[in-house]
């Protein structure tokens, strides 16, 4: 299986050990598209997440099978806000106000 990390904290050089393939965010647009491809998991350091989220998308959506998403917490104890955004596409696909 291939495991793809995108992250900016050294912490994530950890991931190494267990062979994820563990990368800095592209600094070029576009580049991101290269590192997803072929991938079945994508790991994505929370603050990279918020950074990058509209072009991340665009290049998910284009991919026939796209990897899952993992956006993990770049510190202990950091909430990275995932469960509010899955709750605002949940009431949008619902019709429903609220959140």
């Amino acid at each position: 299986m291939s495991v793809v990390a995108v992250a900016e904290s050294p912490l994530y050089e950890a991931l190494r050990l267990i062979g994820v393939n563990v990368v800095k965010p592209p600094e070029e647009p576009g580049k991101l598209l290269e590192l997803v491809s072929g991938s079945k998991v994508l790991v994505v350091e929370s603050s990279v997440y918020r950074r990058l989220r509209g072009e991340l998308e665009g290049v998910l959506g284009r991919l026939a099978e796209p990897p899952l998403l993992v956006v993990a917490p770049s510190r202990v104890g950091e909430e990275t806000g995932r469960f509010e955004e899955v709750a605002r596409r949940v009431y949008a696909a619902l019709g429903v106000t609220g959140g």
